[in-house]
């Protein structure tokens, strides 16, 4: 994981820092690589696990883990794929603890 933005949204490094996550720290992380397969990303430290990718895709990946998405968070993320032109909800992230 090299920090570069690209179409899918910031970088991990970059969401783990605007939550407060210290980054500088990371050793024993797994790093879980975009794939088309699972259409997110993230990384796993320790007990805490960070994702970021489509919506949908994060909502079942909480959902293996036994938890659940906000529904607040699930109408912003409705709302802001009608107002994108190819009508796709992505960049949502999800952190467990």
């Amino acid at each position: 994981m090299d920090g570069r933005r690209d179409a899918r949204g910031p970088p991990l490094v970059e969401l783990a820092r605007r939550n407060e996550i210290d980054t500088a720290g990371v050793e024993g992380a797994t790093f879980a690589p975009f794939t088309a397969q699972t259409r997110m990303s993230g990384a796993d430290i320790g007990d805490l696990a960070i994702r970021k990718g489509a919506v949908d895709a994060v909502r079942k990946y909480v959902e293996t883990l036994g938890g659940s998405m906000a529904p607040e968070l699930l109408r912003s993320a409705d709302e802001a794929a009608r107002r994108w032109p190819w009508r796709r909800a992505t960049g949502c992230s999800a952190r467990l603890r």
